[in-house]
């Protein structure tokens, strides 16, 4: 049993344990991956770099009762992937389309670039054959220099045109893709409170990392072979109709095994190996990220065998669907370079009779015979891409979960959602008959009315799912009010369970939450919020101060110092209300009573949002709103008065 986040990125079933209670609307839903349970209780997961800010813009107010449309869909969350984002609209054609615009230009200039040094190469073979033939009968050099200019040409001309289809094709994938990773970054960051499914375990790291890296890796190989292929095929029928017609059966079937047959076949023998090895890697470099994040327990546990085990069994599964692929591979190409081999002869078969009577010169049937040979290269690009495609279309739908390569998210979601000021500027917080639900889908709470001001926590309580997280989501900006009010006295940060700490000093990742142009007075700023949640005393001990490393994850420090320097970052944003989200869920209750009380002395002077799961985190005086009541189906409608939410 255990609600470590990474320990269940290792499990191999996952069931949540809450009497009772139905899965909550907006909680995570089942994947329904391998053998993996993702049960709909699964919390929402930060995004882990540094502290959220949610700017008040009192003059740019969200309408109370708004929520994003949805148009043409009707499914809840639990069919959106449980972030409230369709689930990949749009085809794979328009998702390219939107990914290649910024560079569209570019990249048409790389095909038609491509197309180029193709058509050179294959002149380059025929002229060459006609050369080599007609020199054999020994005519005078000047007959020859036209031809022999021709294949300097048409050689060097080839090497520059395809030179500079490199760059021109790696400059345009290489700029869309490091604007999408900025943009799914960003997209992660802005919404991390919804897009749960993307951000629970070391899907971050295969979506930002590894999926960006396929589609850079399957992009030039799907998308412009195609093309070239299909116009150096029409060029080369084209003239050969017009040089030795007789021949043109033979380079129509050789074109039609090689763009259609071919590339059959080497799809039917894949049987989606491509996609299935791109998936398994995904998987295995998941299970990695997993296994090194959780190896202290691991370890600790005796369990790193069993764990290793499943990770080697993935990756020779993995290996397995790339040796079948590349098979696969194999035998499109093989059949391309037969069409093309066979037609060659049946050219040279074809056109025999015509050299005989003379209607056609013997150097032109060569022209056309060596033509064939030289397309073997455009044509067999054509099988790559179309084996690989299924890759290509499944990563982008995976991108698109994010919602980056859809028209529908530019409009629907928009970043953060203004949040109104408490009127006269009064600090804290004030909740009034505050409801909220996912994008198409029911109520997660109604009718929450709350205030929080400095001195006077106000404390979140309910069982997972009951809308805690969402709540937060609310108060930051992620998700708009379906209805009621959310009012803030300045601006809110907020620290969430598991905040990413990197591997560097305090002193580093302090800085992480300092705004900028706060240099001055930067060293008393760094230890008063480390004052304010009791690590003075560990950072007077520590032989270089607020310059010692702490290890990756802060492995160097016990699981409340982790927590209490999280909370200093956050403090350090210089926010007037900041939110805590299960700050003692991974300490034993001494540790967690005793941070806690440090937190209150150091915050007094702030107004806190405490989210927990348990009671003994609350004090006497401190404003309880439990979710449990305010669950949609059982608490109060929206508009009624619930003194009970709000206790204390």
């Amino acid at each position: 049993m255990a609600h470590d986040r990474l320990t269940r990125e290792l499990a191999d079933e996952l069931v949540a344990v809450a009497p009772g209670r139905a899965p909550a609307i907006g909680a995570a839903p089942s994947t329904g991956t391998g053998s993996s349970v993702e049960t709909a209780a699964a919390a929402a997961v930060a995004p882990a770099a540094a502290p959220r800010l949610s700017r008040v813009q009192p003059s740019a107010v969200q309408p109370p009762g708004t929520v994003p449309a949805e148009p043409g869909t009707g499914e809840g969350p639990e069919h959106r992937g449980a972030h409230g984002a369709p689930d990949g609209q749009g085809s794979t054609a328009a998702r390219l389309r939107r990914l290649l615009a910024p560079v569209q230009f570019t990249f048409a200039a790389a095909g038609a670039v491509g197309t180029l040094a193709a058509l050179f190469a294959v002149a380059l073979s025929g002229l060459s054959g006609w050369l080599i033939i007609r020199a054999s009968e020994q005519p005078p050099i000047l007959y020859l220099l036209t031809a022999i200019v021709g294949v300097r040409f048409f050689g060097i001309g080839r090497a520059a045109l395809r030179y500079l289809e490199r760059l021109l094709l790696h400059d345009a994938v290489f700029a869309a893709l490091t604007r999408l990773r900025g943009r799914l970054w960003e997209s992660l960051s802005r919404r991390a409170l919804s897009l749960r499914r993307l951000l629970q375990g070391g899907n971050v790291l295969g979506t930002v990392v590894d999926d960006v890296d396929t589609i850079r890796e399957l992009l030039p190989r799907v998308v412009l072979p195609p093309l070239t292929a299909l116009a150096v095929a029409a060029a080369a029928v084209t003239g050969i109709a017009l040089l030795v017609p007789a021949a043109l059966p033979a380079v129509i079937a050789a074109a039609l095994l090689s763009l259609v047959a071919a590339p059959a076949l080497a799809l039917a023998a894949d049987r989606m190996s491509a996609g299935t090895e791109q998936s398994l890697r995904s998987g295995v470099l998941r299970q990695v990220a997993a296994a090194l994040d959780a190896r202290a327990e691991l370890h600790a546990n005796g369990v790193c065998a069993p764990v290793l085990d499943a990770i080697t069994g993935a990756d020779r599964a993995a290996t397995a669907a790339s040796q079948r692929s590349a098979w696969a591979e194999g035998l499109g190409q093989g059949l391309t370079v037969l069409a093309c081999g066979s037609a060659a002869l049946a050219s040279a078969v074809l056109a025999a009779p015509s050299v005989l009577s003379g209607a056609v010169a013997a150097s032109t049937a060569a022209v056309v015979v060596l033509l064939q040979l030289a397309l073997v290269e455009p044509y067999a690009g054509i099988t790559t891409a179309v084996r690989q495609y299924p890759a290509l279309r499944a990563v982008l739908e995976r991108i698109g979960e994010a919602g980056v390569l859809d028209d529908h998210d530019a409009k629907a979601s928009g970043g953060l959602v203004p949040v109104e000021a408490r009127a006269g500027g009064r600090p804290g917080i004030e909740l009034q008959d505050l409801a909220a639900a996912w994008p198409g889908g029911l109520p997660v709470f109604t009718a929450l009315t709350a205030t929080a001001e400095p001195g006077r926590w106000l404390s979140v309580t309910g069982a997972s799912g009951s809308g805690k997280s969402t709540l937060l989501a609310v108060i930051l900006g992620f998700l708009p009010a379906a209805s009621g009010h959310v009012l803030l006295g300045g601006r809110a940060a907020w620290c969430p369970q598991e905040a990413h700490l990197f591997d560097s000093t305090i002193r580093g990742n302090l800085l992480l939450g300092l705004p900028e142009g706060r240099g001055r007075g930067q060293e008393e700023l760094l230890r008063a919020a480390l004052a304010d949640v009791g690590l003075a005393p560990l950072i007077g001990r520590l032989e270089h101060g607020l310059d010692t490393r702490i290890g990756p994850g802060g492995a160097f420090l016990s699981g409340g110092e982790r927590q209490r320097l999280a909370v200093a970052r956050t403090l350090l944003t210089g926010a007037d209300i900041i939110l805590l989200d299960e700050p003692t869920a991974h300490l034993d209750a001494e540790s967690g009573r005793v941070m806690l009380a440090q937190l209150r002395h150091g915050l007094r002077d702030r107004t806190v949002v405490l989210v927990t799961h348990n009671p003994a985190d609350i004090a006497d005086a401190d404003t309880r709103l439990d979710l449990d009541q305010a669950a949609a189906g059982h608490g109060p409608r929206s508009g009624v008065p619930t003194p009970s939410l709000a206790r204390g």
